[in-house]
């Protein structure tokens, strides 16, 4: 067996053909075709991964003496080849028209493998990069359609004054009607480093324009505040390499007065995911022991096992965590290793089941590739690809219980309202 993912082709031959007798050729390939002539081998199996894509199904197997065509995962396929003389194949290879390759949609062939494998573009590559370490370039606003649902502070927006709920009527003078179809997202992107941007602020509709400069700012990975007087509220927007950092000093200053603070709520709704290893140094900031996450990879063989180390920065105090059908991969792996090892509670939807690893693979060309590689499971070795982390406690926005108070800025937040109330009644619920 040759070619890209060599095990992976072995294992696939040897399940849809147990008729014929498997055996991955190692080394490089001057070694594998030596083998192959001295007649260790009656045939060679080649993993001809995008000839589909340029249309050389009949060019390859006269080329390669193909005997025998066996369906492949993705647009790939594998291929029975025959011994043949190497000038004869040498000769048959000048055959294929090389401008096809100029012509390969490369993002198509790798997003065909699975819904998370992709090539990246030198420029996202760079920025998913810059995005790991909380650092990145912009006017620090995020959007809802057409309106501005947070500043990042100490961004340009911030320092020029813009606010939540301003509504964005034009960019450099040109009119934003989301009912064309306009995507403020690209326009933003699109727009050089400079830039004018014109709102409507209040009820009034105050016509105001800002004139922003794109520029590199840190993006916290979280919100954090004492809520209700006696509880640590810590909503987690991404894990990426600063989370750890920015939760323990929330932990040890916001939320550091032992006497007056009861509990905390992790709130993990809308989070999309990130680093692995921030998900399960976050994970540890609150276990004294337990496993976190374990992976597993195609063969379902173990690759690895992390557990925590014995820290526990709230000392026992009972949490909560929310989450949604947006909540996802490293968020999954914190709730999963939550509720696994009994440390909290989880409340809300069921969350969104990505639970595949995906290695990045920097090319020479300044971009890279994603590949998926492995999958995690839960502590409990249920796997979370699909299914998911089911919350113990299931919650609907229109479900809020009469006994639920008046919670003053968060009273109309169904979730944090529950949240709140099981803390306060932290007796009548296992922690």
């Amino acid at each position: 067996v040759v070619g890209t993912s060599s095990y992976r082709r072995e294992f696939q031959i040897k399940k849809i053909r147990p008729d014929i007798n498997c055996k991955l050729i190692r080394g490089n390939v001057d070694t594998r075709i030596k083998k192959l002539k001295e007649g260790q081998y009656d045939a060679i199996v080649l993993s001809l991964a995008g000839v589909k894509y340029l249309k050389l199904e009949n060019e390859i197997t006269e080329i390669f003496g193909i005997e025998e065509i066996i369906p492949s995962a993705g647009q790939g396929i594998i291929a029975l080849q025959c011994r043949k003389d190497d000038k004869e194949i040498n000769s048959l290879l000048k055959k294929i028209n090389h401008d096809d390759f100029s012509n390969l949609n490369v993002e198509e062939i790798f997003s065909s493998l699975d819904r998370y494998s992709e090539y990246l573009s030198e420029a996202q590559y760079k920025k998913i990069v810059s995005g790991t370490k909380g650092n990145f370039k912009g006017i620090g606003i995020r959007i809802n359609k057409d309106t501005i649902d947070h500043v990042f502070f100490g961004s340009p927006a911030y320092e020029s004054g813009l606010k939540k709920e301003d509504k964005i009527i034009k960019i450099d003078g040109r009119p934003i009607d989301i009912s064309d179809n306009y995507n403020l997202h690209e326009i933003l992107q699109d727009t050089k480093s400079a830039l004018e941007m014109t709102i409507l602020r209040g009820t009034n509709n105050t016509e105001l324009s800002f004139d922003l400069v794109k520029d590199n700012f840190s993006m916290p990975s979280i919100d954090a505040r004492v809520i209700d007087n006696n509880f640590c509220y810590i909503k987690i927007e991404t894990f990426n390499d600063t989370t750890e950092s920015e939760i323990s000093t929330v932990l040890e200053n916001v939320c550091g007065d032992r006497k007056k603070i009861q509990g905390a709520v992790i709130d993990l709704r809308n989070n999309p995911g990130g680093t692995l290893e921030s998900a399960i140094s976050v994970s540890n900031l609150f276990l004294k022991k337990g496993v976190i996450v374990s992976a597993k990879g195609r063969d379902n063989e173990l690759i690895f096992v992390r557990s925590a180390t014995g820290r526990d920065s709230l000392s026992g105090l009972p949490m909560v965590a929310i989450v949604n059908n947006k909540s996802a991969s490293a968020a999954e792996i914190f709730a999963g290793a939550m509720q696994d090892n009994k440390r909290a509670i989880i409340i809300g939807d069921s969350t969104y089941g990505k639970g595949s690893i995906q290695e990045v693979v920097p090319l020479k060309s300044g971009g890279a590739v994603i590949l998926t590689t492995a999958k995690y499971f839960r502590p409990s070795g249920e796997p979370i690809t699909q299914s998911g982390i089911r919350p113990d406690i299931k919650i609907h926005n229109n479900n809020r219980e009469a006994k639920m108070t008046y919670h003053g800025e968060y009273s109309d937040d169904t979730y944090l309202l529950y949240a709140v109330d099981l803390l306060k009644n932290k007796k009548s619920y296992l922690f």
